[in-house]
């Protein structure tokens, strides 16, 4: 797929500061920077930290807090979730709508159909994150540290707590703000 340039250099400039609750009135373009330079950046820092922080829990405390075999497991399966998730945003999804954007009813058709159809696969793949998370929260009492963990015991569950509400604060693309706005560009 061949995104025009002026859509690529959209995406590589900075996104202006903006409130959770302004983004129904920004461009399409500035959500994705944000999106982009602050929970992709964050979410890939985190897993990475995390699961350094999981493998060395793990090794040293998995005998006397067995729960800690199942916090990595559920970890490594966010990571395999996430992994190609924002790498499919990023390549494909977020290029492509700021592509529309710029273009209005002149964009180029859409490799995939309508541009619906890959917000509602993102949108899918978010429930599963939501769902490991949920699972995340409960094996560990709300990232709560066992009663006499270490010091990177508790640091993997603060950054465990801090990666779930990140996940929560994302603002949202379009199905929460309604595909009418994306939906306006489809090409079916």
């Amino acid at each position: 797929m061949h995104i025009p340039t002026d859509a690529t250099t959209r995406l590589a400039e900075p996104a202006a500061e903006v409130s959770s609750a302004d983004w129904q009135d920004q461009p399409l373009s500035a959500l994705i920077r944000h999106i982009l330079d602050g929970h992709h950046t964050f979410t890939r820092t985190e897993l990475q930290r995390l699961d350094g922080l999981s493998r060395k829990v793990v090794s040293m405390h998995r005998a006397r807090h067995p729960q800690l075999v199942q916090v990595h497991a559920l970890l490594a399966a966010l990571a395999d979730d996430l992994g190609p998730h924002l790498q499919k945003e990023e390549i494909v999804l977020f290029p492509y709508v700021v592509a529309l954007e710029a273009a209005g009813d002149g964009a180029a058709p859409a490799p995939f159909g309508s541009v619906e159809d890959p917000v509602r696969m993102m949108n899918m793949e978010h429930e599963q994150v939501v769902e490991l998370l949920k699972r995340m929260r409960e094996v560990t009492g709300s990232y709560s540290p066992p009663d006499g963990a270490c010091a990177t015991t508790s640091a993997l569950y603060a950054g465990l707590s801090a990666l779930d509400r990140a996940d929560d604060a994302q603002p949202a693309l379009p199905s929460t703000r309604g595909t009418r706005r994306i939906g306006t560009y489809s090409t079916r």
